[in-house]
């Protein structure tokens, strides 16, 4: 009786733990530009992504930025979410690099909070340190509480997943004060990091393109932002250990 109560705490611990999705698109429900727009407003009126089956990460259609206007963007507003070392946030996407270049496409998490303003950037940048003809990049700006933002950076760490032609996912995992970003799985660069001081950072909205002149184009797919709890792998082990000692 004892293991049976055991087995439905950590059963239940688990299921509590096991995270939400907050945005979520593989740009697969729209039938028209209209439609995709609906749900991907441009930020600024006329200035578009397009919806596009030229290229797709998962079948058929992807969202298109072409150089030419490079200032095209949409954007995904959703309620305020942060991430804690217990519950990280968990934002990613797929992007096409259509020509290995110094160029500038990227997507966005922010927020327009005026005690934050926080800002965090995911994709290549050409005046990121270094070569950005190698690595991708992320930039952490409008840092909180005082504290100094890195600006952009290369995802760089030994290791690291570094730029080619096609698709690649590129994810950051943000905990209370740090994030750490991964490349198609690989971790990249560790423990950046974003909050100074005693302010809270929050997030509100999403951003497909960066709205910036750019020399290439490009293709953003699969967005996903959730969090995923910490807790979920200790609920599973504890099962495991239970389930051996009986």
């Amino acid at each position: 009786m004892r293991t049976l109560v055991a087995l439905s705490f950590v059963v239940a611990l688990a299921s509590a733990a096991s995270g939400a999705v907050i945005v979520q698109d593989d740009f697969e429900s729209y039938t028209s530009q209209a439609q995709f727009e609906s749900a991907w407003p441009p930020v600024t009126a006329g200035l578009s992504g397009a919806w596009s089956t030229a290229q797709a990460s998962s079948p058929t259609h992807s969202v298109f930025y072409a150089k030419t206007p490079a200032t095209n963007n949409n954007y995904k507003t959703f309620a305020e979410t942060s991430g804690s070392d217990a519950q990280p946030l968990e934002w990613s996407f797929k992007f096409y690099d259509s020509v290995i270049y110094a160029n500038r496409n990227y997507a966005q998490l922010m927020d327009y909070a005026p005690t934050t303003n926080q800002n965090l950037q995911m994709g290549v940048y050409n005046t990121a340190p270094g070569q950005s003809n190698t690595y991708y990049s992320a930039r952490v700006a409008f840092m909180p509480g005082g504290g100094t933002a890195p600006g952009w950076f290369l995802l760089n760490d030994p290791g690291a997943s570094t730029r080619s032609v096609g698709w690649h996912e590129l994810k950051a995992v943000i905990k209370s004060t740090t994030i750490d970003y991964y490349v198609d799985g690989l971790l990249s660069k560790a423990g950046v990091a974003y909050l100074s001081g005693t302010a809270t950072v929050s997030f509100e909205q999403m951003r497909l393109n960066g709205g910036v002149t750019s020399t290439n184009d490009a293709y953003i797919d699969d967005v996903l932002l959730q969090t995923t709890p910490e807790p979920a792998g200790l609920a599973l082990l504890a099962l495991g250990l239970l389930l051996r000692r009986r």
